[in-house]
């Protein structure tokens, strides 16, 4: 119905369709009784039944031309005061520039009453206002009911004469409203996950809270991608190339903590938004209209960080969030920090994960108690020897705390049967209800929120020495972070660089060149402890110049994949990598080496403004052409400011035939 260009026709059949498919049938005009009847006679014998049928035909005839006069009279407002090219209709309708005409960015015909309303916001609009005039069996079902974001807008930049409409009542958007209880909004963030290839950056979604309702039951708007696959080569160009669909979707906020915090233990951060009760009003009416809406899902730009910031900007049109990002990514710690500067943050707020509280936790324990808690966790310690010992109550209640904690989180893991659990956590809690000592929340320290990060984007300049040469660098790393660039809101003890361009001009050669190409450079160094193991690993692949066997340097695209483990001393991290390396190049016999070798490196935090890394790397032949190096590489970086930093690094390389030796500084900016 809602798709009918000749609404007025519509209309029209209602009044009209009956008595003319009685009139225009031949066969049911003779055959049928009351048809045979002289028209006179029928007003001898009937009068007051016809006086009545005229009278309401009469009425009905001029409550449709008064339907159809106020149409045409919003047709004619709308184009005169250009509706169809207003910004918020475009924010609405979600179009976008597509080569010299708009398009939107929703894949759903239905989200269209127009057939051409995907392509021409114009058709679209007046589909919308003659759809107005339809009065539908379901009002639920009607334009007013099922588009109440536009026609909300139309409403008021129109001045809508309600009572000159169908009169509907939108029940199941009433009840919606009714549940959810709008009051005031928070921006979500959940950490970056470097193990989920969904989730490198982080996540945001917005949090509706009702008034006097815990934060737990608040109502989450979410978008994300609809797919069952969540790793993988495939997963990976799908959602870079837009294969996947996106759509908004609602849920409780508990649901999201105990995806986030419990099952995926990744922290979470809120930021308060000052909206007002009708600028959160217009993004439930936005959402309402999207539920069951689908568009092209994108990992770097068209994502869940870009999805909140277009309900953003429906909510208060004068922000320009979208048009301020990145022209190739939105990435969340971007946005937020936007968010941040358009002053629409009041408030911060901290929620550790099960996995930080359990790490926190125990930093504040010895290692003799440390080992007691994992014990009582695990089954291997009773909770008598807990109680026998000499132990004050507080380290025992810490004790059980923890041990209560790494407990669930062995649960989510899946590390321990159901019933092993239950039966291992209700003794553990029991034992604790004897201690009326809450415990002390306060041992938590907050990190620095993402918005304190430094930018993703960093262009290196700098220059340098190698063996028999000097040479000036120019690099450009679009994102995202490294060892050595400020941890403040990035995960510690990770890497990851995207599409990082390294140039050098050799000033004897007096040419540039590509140096480094690196198309994914990512590494976690998550350091196992008594609570947890994880497994260090890395992977690059990109091009690079590499001195050979012949002694040339030659242009390699290079692969390397590395697993092993690290270990955390103070402010120390040590580790060690198995590596594996594929190199491939027109110089060698079959164009492909593979070697193995191993990385140990140590990372450390020497002040807040001075990190160091040290890493030495050796790589043997096991396939094609026999050749092998050792290296080693020492870098120094300072902080200067959030968005400068200084790096002095060392290098050396030992093969078979030669030895290299280089020295560079850098001067690093962040945009």
């Amino acid at each position: 119905m809602f798709g009918n260009k000749h609404a007025v026709n519509d209309i029209d059949r209602v009044w009209y369709g009956f008595s003319q498919k009685v009139a225009s049938n031949p066969k049911r005009r003779t055959n049928h009784p009351s048809l045979k009847t002289d028209w006179t006679e029928s007003f001898k014998l009937y009068p007051f039944f016809w006086a009545v049928f005229i009278s309401v035909v009469l009425l009905h005839t001029a409550a449709f031309a008064q339907a159809v006069e106020y149409q045409a009279f919003l047709l004619q407002k709308a184009r005169r005061l250009n509706l169809s090219e207003h910004r918020y209709w475009h924010l609405l309708l979600h179009y976008r520039p597509h080569a010299h005409d708009q398009e939107s960015t929703v894949n759903t015909p239905l989200f269209f009453l127009s057939k051409t309303g995907k392509t021409n916001p114009a058709a679209e609009l007046e589909a919308t206002l003659k759809a107005f005039f339809i009065q539908a069996a379901d009002a639920d079902e009607s334009a007013q009911c099922r588009f109440v974001a536009r026609y909300a807008w139309l409403k008021t930049r129109l001045q809508i004469d309600e009572s000159r409409l169908p009169p509907v009542t939108c029940a199941d958007f009433d009840r919606m409203i009714s549940a959810v209880q709008p009051e005031s909004a928070v921006l979500v963030f959940p950490a970056a996950d470097i193990n989920n290839p969904a989730s490198l950056f982080g996540h945001t979604f917005l949090r509706i809270d009702a008034k006097n309702q815990s934060s737990l039951l608040s109502t989450v708007i979410n978008y994300a991608a609809l797919t069952t696959e969540t790793a993988g080569i495939s997963y990976a160009l799908k959602g870079i190339f837009g294969q996947f669909s996106g759509q908004y979707y609602s849920l409780p906020y508990y649901e999201k903590i105990r995806e986030y915090s419990t099952t995926e233990h990744r922290d979470i951060w809120e930021y308060r938004l000052n909206l007002s009760k009708e600028e959160i009003r217009r993004i439930l009416l936005h959402i309402w209209e999207m539920r069951d809406m689908h568009s092209p899902y994108y990992f770097f730009d068209e994502n869940c960080t870009f999805a909140v910031l277009y309900l953003l900007e429906i909510a208060r049109p004068s922000l320009r969030l979208i048009e301020n990002t990145h022209p190739f990514w939105v990435l969340p710690i971007s946005s937020i920090q936007s968010v941040i500067h358009a002053n629409l943050v009041t408030q911060v707020q901290y929620r550790p994960s099960l996995a930080t509280n359990i790490q926190n936790a125990s930093e504040n324990l010895s290692q003799e108690n440390r080992r007691m808690a994992y014990g009582l966790a695990i089954g291997q310690t009773s909770l008598q020897q807990l109680s026998k010992s000499v132990l004050p109550e507080e380290k025992q209640i810490e004790i059980l705390d923890l041990s209560s904690e790494y407990l669930q989180y062995a649960a989510s893991r899946r590390m321990i049967q159901k019933d092993a659990y239950l039966d291992r956590f209700q003794s553990i809690m029991k034992e604790r209800s004897l201690h009326q000592t809450p415990s002390d929340q306060s041992r938590i320290k907050t990190p620095a929120s993402p918005d304190q990060g430094h930018r993703p984007g960093r262009v290196d300049l700098g220059a340098g020495c190698r063996t028999g040469s000097c040479f000036s660098e120019i690099g450009l790393r679009p994102l995202y972070h490294d060892f050595l660039d400020d941890d403040n809101g990035y995960i510690l003890n990770t890497q990851m660089n995207f599409f990082h361009l390294i140039f050098r001009h050799d000033f004897d050669k007096k040419g540039l060149k590509l140096e480094k190409f690196r198309v994914i450079d990512m590494v976690s160094l998550a350091p196992r402890s008594l609570f947890f193991k994880p497994l260090a690993w890395k992977f690059k692949i990109g091009y690079e110049r590499k001195r050979l066997p012949n002694a040339q340097e030659e242009p390699v695209i290079t692969t390397t994949f590395g697993a092993g483990f690290s270990m955390s001393y103070q402010k120390i991290l040590f580790y060690a990598l198995a590596d594996a390396e594929i190199d491939i190049s027109h110089t060698f016999n079959n164009h492909i080496a593979f070697g193995a070798g191993v990385s140990i490196g140590i990372l450390s935090s020497i002040k807040p403004w001075w990190k160091m890394h040290g890493v030495v790397h050796t790589m043997q032949p096991v396939l094609g052409d026999r050749y092998q190096i050792l290296q080693s590489t020492f870098t120094h970086s300072f902080t200067v400011n959030k968005r400068n930093r200084l790096s002095i690094i060392l290098w050396k390389e030992k093969s078979k035939r030669t030895v290299l030796s280089e020295v560079k500084i850098l001067w690093k900016m962040y945009f």
